[in-house]
């Protein structure tokens, strides 16, 4: 009976749900190519997907066996004559063969796909002495046949490890990485020795194992007895939901370089699903799938999820105030005591409503008296109430103050008030007649930092009333500027 011998080379177990992530690089200019990650399961199960350099999800179309293999960037431009490379499947092995000082690459498709004639070019194979090293399964011994295929031509010669030199029986589906951790690395490399021209045979009395659930995104399609529903619910995984503290679902997604929030049933979410069930599989979601994904998301955002507050425009955090610019890099600007800052990845979230438009992003050395040149008042009493109430609508909670400007006709009153919306929240709709009802003015106040009323005669009662109200949960009070015409 041969004595397992310990070692930290070998698998580690996994947690229910842990991610784990293998950079792939381009052997001949060193770049990143994509990041395959995987997700494991208590019930021995794992999802699988990619992910681009900048984080999009999916590899843009292209097939990981058409990719170089895992670990070819440490691979010389031209290996010395009689150079033995190992082949075995996927990233773990690799890196198991790699730290115990054997010269190894790993294929990233998983099976039933091998790397084409062309990847194994990319991954300089070409002249060295290829030795393939299966998983002790069909599937496994299969997958490096078609890798012995596509080989030829390319590698100097071919030889196979035999499960019969392993010093016991391995069991089914065992690998490089269990070799290791059971027999060491120097046992390691004396099996490659022994490695010859002939195809590795399964053990007799082997079973093969019950399939587990692999779901492989940005390559392929998921399994197919997965709707295309499901297909969106995994998708959406990599991404984060939560719930504003009424009970609202959201979403904050990685987009490019920055993190983006929309509710939950917003068009942003559903343009982004289609996009990468799209890049996923090549094929347009329906929109019945889309509906049911979203019932399933929301139902996770509003049971699953942390309660998280979202902000519009102005929002707080940790001591430290933030402006949301509203520009494609989703930056803000952090106000604290002792100065101010453009961060481009905001902690707290902010949600962005149709009609809101961006600020330019602020620059140091400015003065609060040059806006004075823009506002027709006679006082400067007036002017420091109008600027104080700029200030004050920059605060994330109230009270507020409600700025009401009187003049004759044709005083720049209009002007005024746009001017203090266009510095605060500029929109495509910047001033607003006199709303019919509450219902109309809680939708403008829920849209934006500040609703600001245009020609207004007189000042209903419950207008009044509806000006210092709550819009809905997790929203700021009401924010209102008003032109009052003098008669």
């Amino acid at each position: 009976m041969t004595k397992r011998k310990p070692s930290s080379l070998g698998k580690q177990p996994r947690k229910q749900g842990e991610v784990v992530k293998h950079h792939l690089f381009d052997p001949e200019t060193q770049e990143l190519l994509g990041v395959h990650c995987r997700q494991y399961y208590n019930d021995a199960s794992k999802r699988m997907w990619w992910t681009q350099p900048n984080g999009t999800l999916g590899l843009n179309g292209r097939k990981p066996n058409t990719l170089p293999l895992y670990g070819a960037h440490h691979m010389p431009a031209v290996s010395p004559p009689g150079t033995i490379v190992v082949i075995v499947e996927g990233e773990t092995a690799r890196d198991a063969l790699s730290a115990a000082q054997i010269l190894a690459v790993g294929t990233v498709s998983g099976a039933p796909d091998a790397p084409t004639r062309e990847a194994l070019v990319a991954s300089r194979l070409t002249g060295v002495i290829a030795v393939l090293w299966p998983d002790a399964s069909t599937v496994g011994i299969e997958m490096m046949q078609r890798t012995e295929q596509q080989l030829n031509g390319v590698a100097a010669e071919i030889l196979w490890i035999q499960f019969t030199d392993w010093p016991a029986a391995p069991e089914l589906e065992e690998d490089a990485v269990d070799f290791i951790q059971r027999y060491g690395p120097g046992a390691a490399r004396d099996l490659i020795a022994k490695a010859i021209v002939q195809c590795s045979a399964l053990p007799s009395g082997l079973d093969e194992p019950q399939a587990t659930t692999q779901v492989q995104h940005g390559y392929g399609e998921a399994a197919p007895r997965q709707s295309q529903a499901t297909q969106l619910v995994e998708l959406a995984s990599v991404a984060e939901f939560f719930h504003a503290p009424g009970g609202e679902p959201h979403v904050t997604l990685q987009v490019g370089d920055h993190r983006e929030t929309w509710p939950v049933r917003s068009s942003g979410l559903r343009l982004w699903l289609r996009r990468e069930f799209y890049r996923a599989t090549g094929k347009a979601p329906s929109s019945q799938a889309i509906q049911d994904a979203l019932g399933v998301l929301e139902a996770q955002a509003r049971f699953d999820g942390p309660e998280i507050p979202v902000f519009v425009r102005v929002g707080d955090g940790g001591g430290t105030l933030y402006f949301d610019l509203v520009n494609a890099r989703w930056e803000a600007v952090a106000i604290t005591a002792t100065g101010w800052r453009v961060v481009a990845d905001p902690p707290v979230r902010f949600v962005r409503a149709h009609g809101m438009l961006p600020l330019s992003t602020p620059m140091p050395g400015g003065n609060v008296a040059w806006l004075r040149r823009f506002v027709n008042v006679d006082r400067k009493t007036d002017f420091v109430l109008y600027a104080s109430y700029i200030v004050a609508a920059l605060r994330p909670r109230g009270p507020y103050p409600v700025l009401i400007l009187t003049g004759e006709q044709g005083s720049a009153k209009s002007t005024a008030e746009r001017v203090a919306r266009e510095l605060i929240d500029p929109n495509v709709a910047p001033l607003r007649s006199e709303a019919r009802e509450v219902r109309d003015l809680m939708i403008a106040a829920r849209n934006g930092w500040m609703v600001a009323l245009d020609n207004l005669s007189m000042l209903s009662g419950w207008m009044s009333r509806s000006a210092g109200s709550r819009p809905a949960a997790g929203s700021p009070p009401g924010r209102c500027t008003r032109t009052r015409t003098r008669s």
